[in-house]
């Protein structure tokens, strides 16, 4: 199963994250998909910014990570650029739901 297509937005003032739209903490348009959570409400908005920044930022930096190793794989010795390896774990780890839900 996908997940509910982005770009995802957190309603003003709160710790709600939709996808659609938000113009003012009573005026937004969209299907909720997270209520972030946290020890205040200051610590609650901030999760939520956090969620939607690395929703909206996650297929962006897969790419470039997917492209940077490309160009590494070919010019570089992976035994001896050890970051490759944490690279490509790392990549897989953020690949993980997609190779799940296929």
């Amino acid at each position: 199963m996908e997940h509910t297509p982005g770009p995802w937005v957190q309603i003003p003032n709160s710790s709600h994250v939709i996808a659609g739209e938000a113009r003012t903490s009573y005026d937004w348009e969209g299907l909720s998909v997270a209520l972030a959570k946290g020890r205040n409400r200051k610590e609650q908005r901030a999760n939520a910014a956090f969620i939607v920044r690395a929703c909206n930022a996650h297929d962006e930096l897969v790419e470039a990570l997917q492209d940077l190793l490309r160009v590494c794989e070919d010019e570089l010795d992976p035994k001896r650029v050890p970051e490759m390896a944490i690279a490509k774990a790392a990549l897989k780890v953020a690949k993980e739901e997609k190779a799940k839900g296929e």
